[in-house]
């Protein structure tokens, strides 16, 4: 008969109320893909929000324009970046 090492014991986690999702290696938020293309629609939706104030407009109009833009920026850069 052999004697077979034993796994090593499992200790209590320190705050047994509280998970260890902290310790654990998870990936990114967002990929780069997706920082790139939320980044270029935060622009276009300032730029557009910007002219349309400066064309006359009302500041609420220059809001509506920029949030417009932004989201209608984001499916066409999502075709476009690859």
């Amino acid at each position: 008969m052999t004697l077979r090492d034993r796994p090593p014991e499992r200790t209590a986690p320190r705050n047994p109320g509280r998970s260890d999702l902290a310790h654990q290696d998870r990936g990114p938020l967002l990929s780069e893909r997706a920082i790139v293309i939320l980044t270029a629609s935060l622009v276009i939706g300032i730029m557009a929000g910007a002219l349309t104030y400066l064309a006359g407009s009302h500041v609420a109009a220059g809001i509506l324009a920029g949030l417009a833009a932004f989201g209608a920026a984001i499916p066409a850069l999502h075709k476009l970046v690859a």
